[in-house]
């Protein structure tokens, strides 16, 4: 009986060892860049507003995007760390409870011009967000976090209800801005594509990261390895073969072997664009982004599956830990005909 067990563990660890181990042959594709032609850039009153006007300035001026504005201010407008304590940022407050104009307001035209401004509609916060970007089909989302709240009030507590809910229903790739002092020009320079399983977003993720990195920007291809998920294989492994210890290099060489085409295309564009590029597998908490008290300017970008828990649960977390602003580039969806 025990023998039996024992012979379905082992399988078990060993096809888990396989999954790791996957290599993809064949030589390096070329990787396809992003092109965005459209960016939905959304407004909510919050001091994350100035760093998200400023990526939409950026991203205008060195990709000549078109612009459009959803701009939620005057209804979620923070003039006090105690705001965050009253209600939910998600959902619209009472029409009688609008707050004035806020001192912080800035002026679109003078800063973005050739600006669409869109009209807020009404209803939860994530509903309009989501009916504008179903109507307007941007490339691209850009997203103050948390919504309706001063990160300085907050902090990595949490995202919000609204980019979790976006998290889960955009179809196109958001922006998220976390802290002031992380502007995307400066950020552009340094770029980690941080993968902690594997997905079918991963190359167009990193087809982002190429778009946008500066000229010779620094960028890394981070694969993570899970602390936990290591233990309890280590921990197998001390069962079954206790003469054989697992040591976490050997998933780092795994992890790198099983993203080996996506590495080399990668290297490929980076090379043929100048940009300074490294492979880096890394433990879980040594993986971007850095601590909440790190300077230093960096675009994380974080391919997702919408169905894939372990990923949606890994890109949250990642969100909370990060100051720097954050690229989600979920699966491209099909485009499905009109006679199917």
């Amino acid at each position: 009986m025990f023998d039996h067990e024992e012979n379905d563990l082992e399988r078990d660890v060993e096809a888990s060892m396989r999954l790791f181990k996957r290599a993809m042959v064949g030589p390096a594709a070329e990787l396809e860049a992003a092109d965005p032609k459209r960016v939905l850039l959304v407004l909510d009153g919050s001091s994350q507003d100035e760093s998200v006007v400023a990526a939409a300035a950026y991203l205008q001026s060195q990709l000549g995007v078109q612009l459009q504005v959803l701009d939620l201010r005057s209804e979620f407008i923070i003039e006090d760390p105690g705001a965050k304590d009253r209600g939910d940022a998600g959902e619209a407050p009472p029409k009688d409870a609008a707050a004035a104009p806020s001192p912080r307001a800035i002026g679109l035209k003078q800063l973005l011009p050739d600006t669409q401004t869109l009209p807020a509609g009404e209803g939860p916060a994530y509903d309009r967000i989501c009916a504008a970007i179903t109507e307007q089909t941007p490339d691209l989302v850009i997203v103050p976090c948390p919504f309706a709240r001063d990160f300085e009030s907050i902090g990595s507590d949490s995202a919000g209800t609204v980019i979790d809910v976006l998290l889960n229903r955009s179809p196109v790739p958001l922006l998220v801005i976390r802290r002031n002092d992380q502007p995307l020009e400066e950020a552009t320079k340094e770029i980690a594509v941080v993968v902690g399983a594997e997905c079918e977003s991963e190359a167009r993720a990193a087809g982002w990261a190429l778009c946008l990195a500066a000229p010779r920007a620094q960028l890394t291809l981070s694969l993570v390895i899970d602390r936990e998920q290591y233990e309890n294989m280590r921990a197998l492994m001390d069962v079954i073969s206790p003469e054989n210890s697992l040591d976490i290099s050997q998933l780092n060489d795994a992890m790198a072997e099983s993203h080996a085409r996506l590495h080399a295309s990668i290297n490929k564009a980076a090379a043929s664009r100048n940009l300074k590029y490294r492979l880096q597998p890394m433990a879980y908490e040594d993986a971007p982004p850095s601590v909440l008290s790190a300077a230093r300017p960096m675009l994380v970008v974080l391919p997702t599956e919408k169905d894939d828990r372990y990923c949606q649960g890994f890109v949250q977390d990642r969100i909370r830990r990060s100051p720097h602003p954050v690229l989600v580039v979920p699966r491209k969806e099909p485009v499905v005909s009109q006679d199917e």
